[in-house]
């Protein structure tokens, strides 16, 4: 573990929160079972450095935007051929509501974040459905409840480690592997979700013509 990431542990205001199962990326939403009602939850990668003004500007865009969700990365827009997610880039800026997906890097305001994401009833769900992509599971919510996302252009920050490069291994190379019929896991994963969930599904074909 790096140092000074040892350090930010040691700080009297960092506390642990351990869980009783291993989640995978699904972990970093735990927070918002204890989370307060103005918090910010920022989910971020434990094998990257992040800019040292990440923090600050995305404080103070949620000033200017509390309403939305900020990704500090570009991500894609909704677009899709069948079932299958196709990636063209999102702009920087916003707020756009339903224009684009989230990534793995955002901040999500409590106040902002569906609580259908993290609600016990549907965490079986959601496990069977998205096992380790919590982007085909939250991205879905956000469409439902028109949930406005501003997108940064930090990029994706710096690997701690360079010879382990996130898209050839780790939980990303995972769901970008094809299966049987055709399409990467997190297209099954994502038609997974909709299928368990017909109202956003509904939306989905209405706004994005998927799955046509």
């Amino acid at each position: 573990m790096p140092e000074d990431l040892q350090a930010m542990i040691e700080h009297p205001q960092v506390f642990l929160h351990w869980l009783p199962k291993n989640t995978y990326c699904h972990k970093r939403h735990e927070y918002f079972n204890i989370a307060q009602e103005n918090d910010c939850i920022f989910i971020v990668d434990d094998d990257t450095y992040y800019a040292d003004n990440l923090i600050e500007t995305v404080m103070n865009v949620h000033s200017q935007h509390p309403e939305a969700v900020i990704s500090y990365n570009v991500a894609s827009l909704h677009s899709y051929r069948g079932k299958h997610m196709l990636y063209p880039v999102s702009p920087v800026g916003g707020p756009y509501v339903n224009k684009g997906r989230i990534n793995g890097n955002s901040m999500f305001p409590f106040k902002v974040m569906p609580k259908a994401v993290y609600a016990s009833g549907n965490l079986d769900i959601r496990d069977k459905c998205s096992p380790i992509c919590d982007e085909s599971w939250i991205t879905p919510w956000l469409v439902y409840f028109d949930i406005p996302i501003i997108w940064l252009n930090f990029g994706w920050g710096k690997e701690i480690n360079p010879s382990k490069v996130r898209m050839n291994e780790g939980l990303v190379s995972q769901t970008h592997k094809i299966e049987s019929n055709g399409l990467e896991r997190r297209d099954n994963w994502l038609a997974n979700v909709l299928d368990a969930f017909p109202k956003i599904k509904e939306k989905y074909q209405k706004l994005f013509n998927y799955g046509k």
